[in-house]
């Protein structure tokens, strides 16, 4: 199988968000889903110490980590997807 290497590093750089442009798409979210996504990927917390933070049962917090993830993409542009 031949891989186009230009392709994929093509497809790479497209896919990068800008900083300002994640931090715009993070403002629109709701308080609770951006916590969520801070905590998971920023803290690189596991979801039962997010359910101690949160003060929520762990199946919450992998709702709100599935909810956050479905908003963010609806804010990015459709053009970064």
């Amino acid at each position: 199988e031949l891989v186009d290497e230009d392709a994929d590093a093509s497809r790479a750089a497209e896919m990068r968000l800008s900083s300002e442009e994640l931090s715009k798409a993070l403002a629109t979210l709701e308080p609770r889903y951006r916590d969520a996504l801070e905590l998971r990927y920023c803290e690189n917390r596991s979801y039962t110490e997010m359910s101690d933070i949160l003060e929520v049962p762990v199946g919450t917090v992998s709702t709100l980590i599935h909810r956050a993830k479905r908003a963010l993409r609806q804010a990015l542009p459709e053009t970064l997807l």
